[in-house]
């Protein structure tokens, strides 16, 4: 699909799907978080989907849904992951007045919280998913690379402090409450619509 350089100033989204990384064809969380979409959509609401990716000249491109809202010009990742705040989706999220997102969780970093803190002032209910609950174990340290550890280390102080600022988590755990925040409890699902049935010829 062609994707044009503006704002969509003639959309109003009243929902946007935050994922600050890359869609990559035939990927499973990609596909996921499209079917996420697909999903809310069914159920009336007008969602738009971000995502973040690095082109040929390894700049950064912000995307809501097939558009490109922004550019960064190429800078070192582990800093860009940790500081960059997203100053494009936050101005998108301002202009379009869109008062409902839906945050899905990978690391929160210095740069993110800032975001969070933003959306706050801005009067945003913030839903957050965390696909895996708790996620400590799953990362790996590396006691030699600080600079690469320090986006996981952050998290492990600013996420005492998301009762301030998200309304609920989602979890496919069973917690009732995460860091101080009430959870919504589901389950994983597919989208039977994308799911290619094989052919069995007759003998």
């Amino acid at each position: 699909m062609e994707r044009n350089m503006g704002y969509c100033a003639s959309l109003t989204h009243k929902y946007l799907f935050l994922h600050f990384g890359d869609l990559l064809p035939n990927h499973g969380i990609s596909n996921k978080i499209q079917a996420q979409c697909t999903a809310l959509e069914s159920e009336g609401l007008d969602v738009a989907l971000t995502h973040v990716h690095r082109n040929e000249k390894k700049d950064w491109e912000f995307y809501i849904d097939d558009d490109i809202i922004g550019r960064k010009k190429k800078s070192n990742v582990n800093l860009f992951n940790v500081f960059y705040c997203y100053p494009h989706f936050f101005s998108y999220i301002r202009k379009n007045r869109i008062k409902g997102i839906y945050w899905r969780w990978g690391c929160m970093t210095p740069g993110q919280f800032i975001l969070l803190a933003l959306l706050r002032i801005l009067g945003c209910r913030v839903i957050m998913e965390i696909p895996t609950f708790p996620y400590d174990n799953e990362w790996k340290y590396e006691q030699h690379d600080w600079i690469a550890n320090f986006p996981r280390r952050c998290d492990s102080i600013l996420r005492h402090l998301w009762r301030f600022f998200i309304y609920r988590i989602v979890t496919f755990s069973e917690d009732r409450y995460i860091y101080g925040v009430p959870c919504i409890n589901i389950s994983n699902g597919y989208n039977p619509k994308r799911i290619r049935h094989k052919e069995i010829s007759s003998i």
